[in-house]
Order: C-alpha cells, then sequence, then structure tokens
C-alpha cells in the first residue's frame, strides 16, 4: 500500500500566538484560552485526572488532529502530575496536514509551563513524511505516536486486540462544516471497533449528524455547555459492544506477557538489539554465542552506513525502512554524543550510478515530497564539494545518515544488567515442551539443545 504526497498545513496567524488555517478557514484552538479550551472540552469530561490517577495499566488516548499539540502536552502534564509512575500514557494522534515545528514552537512559547516538554518533543519530533511515527518521552512513560495522513486510512491499521484498545477519544479536527472529509461515518465505525466499554470520547461540536452517528455505533452521547463562543459540546461512553471480523487477524496483537526470562541466540547486531529492548522492558535475558567473541560474522565489520530507503513511492517497505531508521536514531544518537558506540550521524551521500537509480531517485522525490531533512538532491558539482573529492555522478544526501561501528554498537547493547553473555554456545536444536515452554538442554560442554 502506497500514501499520499503529504501536504504541511498552512497558517497565519491571529494576535502573534493563535494559528489559524488557511485551508480550512478556522482556528486550532480558542483565542480567549487555549488551555481552558483544553481542559473544559477534552480533560473533564473524559474525566481524566481521576481515571489517571487510579490507573494500573497502560492508558490509551486517541486523537484526531494533533494540531500544535496543545492537548498532548496538557495529557502529559495531567499524567506525570497524577499517575504512578509504574504505568505509561500512549497517546495516538492523527493529523493529515502536520505543522512545521517552527509553528508548533511558536505556539508552546504562549505556555512556559511546558518549556521542558516542549523541549524534548522539538529533539524527537519527526520528519514530515506520511505514515506512523513513534516518539518517546520522560523515560518511556509517554509514547506518541503520530500518524500523518487521513485518519481514515489510518485507523483501520489500528489493532483491536484487548491489549491495545483505546480508553478516551478526543475528536479535535476542524468543525465538521469546514472539514466534512473527516466526519464520516466510517471514523465512527473505527472508533467502536477499537473501543471497550469504559471507553469515553469528548468533542468541541455538538453538530446533530456527529451526535447521531456515535449513537449508531454504540456510543452514549451527553451535551454540554461549549467553551467560550461554542454554545454547546458533547462526550459520553461506549455503552454498546458489536462484533468486529478482522480481515488480517495475523496482525492482531497478542496480550501482554509478564515479564520473565528469555534466551537470544547471537550475539550480533540483531540478537544484541533484540536482547537490549528485552533488557530495557525489565526482562532477564541470557545471549547465546557460537563463537569466542561477539558480533564475530558480518556484525564485525569496520562499518555500516545508516539511512532510510527511497522508494519511488511511499511504500510499506519504504515507510518499514524509516521506522527503523527513526528508532536507530532514538537509540544510538545518546549513544554517540557520550562516545559509547562508535561512528557519525552527520550527513551520508549515496551515489548514483546508473541511469536506473538516477531516474527512480529523481522521480521518488518528485512524487512523494520528501523533507529536505531526510534527503536532499546533490548534482555532480554537490556531491563533490560536500565529499572533498571529485564526484562523477549525481547523487542523495541523507542529513541525519551516515557510519556506525556495528561491534561498538553489538558490545553497548549487550551492557545492559539484565544480560548475560555466554560465549562458545552452539545451539544444536530447539525443543517444544509440552504446555508451550521451549527447553534448551545442554548435552555436552559448550552446547545447548
Amino acid at each position: 500500500m502506497s500514501v499520499e504526497k503529504l501536504e504541511p498545513a498552512q497558517v497565519n496567524w491571529i494576535d502573534d500566538s493563535v494559528p489559524h488555517s488557511t485551508r480550512f478557514d478556522d482556528y486550532y484552538f480558542s483565542s480567549d484560552n487555549g488551555l481552558e479550551e483544553v481542559d473544559h472540552t477534552f480533560i473533564q469530561p473524559n474525566r481524566l485526572v481521576e481515571r489517571f490517577t487510579h490507573c494500573k495499566d497502560t492508558f490509551r488516548i486517541a486523537e484526531t488532529g494533533f494540531g500544535s499539540g496543545l492537548n498532548f502536552l496538557s495529557v502529559v502534564q495531567l499524567w506525570l502530575q497524577h499517575s504512578s509512575a509504574d504505568y505509561s500514557l500512549h497517546f495516538i494522534s492523527f493529523e493529515k496536514y502536520p505543522m512545521h515545528w517552527a509553528d508548533i514552537e511558536r505556539v508552546h512559547q504562549s505556555y512556559p509551563q511546558f518549556s521542558a516538554l516542549s523541549a524534548d518533543l522539538k529533539a524527537l519530533y519527526p520528519l514530515l513524511v506520511s505514515g506512523w511515527h513513534d516518539v518517546y518521552l520522560c523515560n518511556n512513560r509517554i509514547r506518541l505516536t503520530l500518524w500523518f495522513g487521513d485518519v481514515l486510512k489510518g485507523l483501520p491499521e489500528c489493532d483491536a486486540s484487548q491489549g491495545s484498545l483505546i480508553d478516551a477519544w478526543l475528536l479535535d479536527g476542524f468543525t465538521p462544516s469546514k472539514n466534512p472529509d473527516m466526519w464520516q461515518p466510517a471514523l465512527y465505525q473505527q472508533m467502536a471497533r477499537l473501543s471497550h466499554l469504559k471507553t469515553t470520547f469528548a468533542t468541541f461540536t455538538a453538530a446533530g449528524s456527529v451526535r447521531r452517528a456515535l449513537q449508531k455505533v454504540g456510543f452514549q452521547v451527553e451535551k454540554a455547555s461549549g467553551y467560550g463562543k461554542k454554545r454547546e459540546m458533547c462526550f459520553g461512553q461506549l455503552n454498546q459492544v458489536r462484533p468486529f471480523s478482522s480481515k488480517a487477524p495475523w496482525f492482531a496483537r497478542p496480550d501482554p506477557m509478564p515479564t520473565g526470562t528469555a534466551i537470544v541466540v547471537g550475539a550480533g547486531l540483531a540478537g544484541a538489539s533484540v536482547a537490549y529492548q528485552l533488557a530495557n522492558a525489565g526482562w532477564k535475558v541470557t545471549v547465546l554465542e557460537a563463537h569466542p567473541t561477539v558480533a564475530s560474522q558480518a556484525s564485525g565489520n569496520l562499518a555500516g552506513t545508516a539511512h532510510p530507503l527511497i522508494t519511488v513511492d511511499w511504500n510499506l517497505r519504504s515507510q518499514w525502512y524509516l521506522q527503523g531508521f527513526e528508532a536507530m536514531l532514538r537509540l544510538i544518537l545518546p549513544w554517540l554524543a557520550e562516545d559509547e558506540v562508535q561512528g557519525e550521524l552527520h550527513g551520508m551521500v549515496q551515489m548514483l550510478v546508473t541511469q536506473t537509480s538516477l531516474e527512480r531517485a529523481k522521480e521518488a522525490l518528485q512524487r512523494v515530497g520528501l523533507p529536505k531533512e531526510l534527503v536532499n538532491w546533490l548534482t555532480c558539482e554537490e556531491v563533490s564539494t560536500t565529499l572533498g573529492t571529485e564526484a562523477t555522478a549525481e547523487g542523495l544526501f541523507f542529513p541525519k545518515g551516515g557510519w556506525l561501528n556495528p561491534p561498538s554498537v553489538v558490545k553497548r547493547c549487550l551492557q545492559h544488567d539484565n544480560i548475560i553473555v555466554k560465549v562458545n554456545q552452539n545451539v544444536k536444536s530447539i525443543v517444544q515442551q509440552e504446555g508451550g515452554g521451549g527447553k534448551f538442554s545442554p548435552p555436552m560442554a559448550g552446547a545447548y539443545i
């Protein structure tokens, strides 16, 4: 599946601090007081403070319209104030026309109480590229998942297994009369599919078409006074769960497992990365390596390049590689800053030495509209200047790309306190135990079966 070319938001300003959409001729939030509007319209009707205080699990919020991120910052601040440090907030937001960070930052400057959170978000705010993006904040207590694109294309990709259902909805796109493409029956059907009987919603609009559509899919709907110039708003809770059949049941996420012990076979880049993520999640991990040292095969190369994949259309393959690239940056950049791994991510040139690669790259940049923060086109002369040596071909420049020393990454991953590494351990087979558990049984020294 390919996704459409992303179009960033175009805004003008009211009183230098309230953004106004030129596309929808509507305000992103009230010019009276944006934070009071967030509290009145979304936080109180969804009872978020009360629910955060008693939450004993991951709490999931889904929002239609990320905008300037004001809802997100308000909710995160409340989560940090009222929830237990043992649990996390997953905030999922859908935005078809994302704002440039410069515009978001302009809004945030009016709210100094969010300055620290805003600075953290700025450092990790994703590139304006269609598809899914993850941002982790506050020592992973906060996970922000952003979908840049049409909400009606993003929602069907969300998992509806019991461990992934939404607890509260913030319906915040522009008003239905000016943004009818979002307020469609498919939106409410997806809301019902992704909700449970305690799921709540709140929205600034009380339009009859919205209320009737929500009631039709199983939500109880109530009206209340709106904020500021808005006469009424509505809110409610799902009171009827209806069956939905998954068209792709193999994508259903399994129920969450409690942390325990795990064995990872192989101490190269893949094995070390998996072990590190498991250990970071609280698992006790044993890594078994057949050779005398870790990173002894392909992961022992002196250097490897790091850059996203550019394809003619922005399909699942290219989105997958971009998410991998963004995940790598989240992990590696702090280690590079502390000299814990070897490498440089200050830019990389990919020379296009064949006519086929040249044509495909040009078509990709034209059709997909990738931002310059991700990739730039370089002429032959610009390649020469960038590399400091004579070049004979045009190329692509990845500002955040570069090279890494794989052994240093492997060793840094395996330094985690929850990881034990055993070398000279040749795994012959894995035997399935009755009841579903795997069993490793060493028939001889230095071997596992």
